[in-house]
């Protein structure tokens, strides 16, 4: 029986669109249910990719103090949102958010920081501890002494389970000051 190229499905060879005996109906039947297999197969790509792709938004729970100069990776404790079953892109024990499965993912983070002294404040990410991007540009200053980051990136998780954080950069020293982090995911490639 011959197949379309593309797709395999398997079509008669009579002289269409003349059916030549009986049996040819058995033939029309296995090209309608490959053509029905196969769009139920789409459609359930589909879905996992376009109508509901893995997608996750972890914070910190509470606004920490600190004084540290250089790095600073904050522990994400609070789930906003997860859309994967059981909630495996946010263990929020674990302090960071995961990466379910092998794929490239569109990710973000904002970060707040409150204090007095220009931090020169820079964020990027980071996947199982490694950076995976280049720095954001420098916090914003606004009302109140808040200065506020944000970054977005494109992240390529080879494989599942990996843990997507953002770490903080401060340039300037600061006698002390307060901050809050949000970090996001949602998957735009399944592998």
């Amino acid at each position: 029986m011959k197949s379309t190229p593309e797709r395999g499905y398997p079509y008669p060879e009579c002289d269409p669109p003349l059916t030549k005996d009986a049996a040819d109906i058995a033939q029309l039947r296995n090209l309608a249910a490959a053509v029905d297999t196969d769009v139920q197969g789409v459609y359930n790509r589909a879905n996992d990719a376009v109508v509901l792709p893995d997608s996750a938004r972890m914070n910190m729970s509470l606004a920490l103090a600190g004084t540290d100069v250089g790095e600073v990776v904050p522990f994400f404790n609070g789930r906003t949102i997860d859309t994967t079953v059981g909630n495996t892109m946010t263990p929020t024990s674990e302090g960071y958010l995961r990466l379910a499965e092998p794929g490239w993912y569109s990710v973000g983070a904002y970060a707040e920081f409150t204090t007095a002294t220009f931090l020169g404040l820079r964020l990027c990410f980071t996947l199982d501890g490694t950076r995976v991007t280049s720095y954001s540009t420098q916090a914003m200053i606004g009302a109140s002494n808040l200065q506020a980051a944000h970054h977005n990136a494109e992240i390529f998780a080879p494989v599942g389970g990996g843990a997507l954080s953002v770490s903080c950069r401060i340039g300037a020293g600061a006698a002390s000051y307060t901050y809050a982090v949000r970090i996001w995911a949602t998957q735009t490639v399944r592998l």
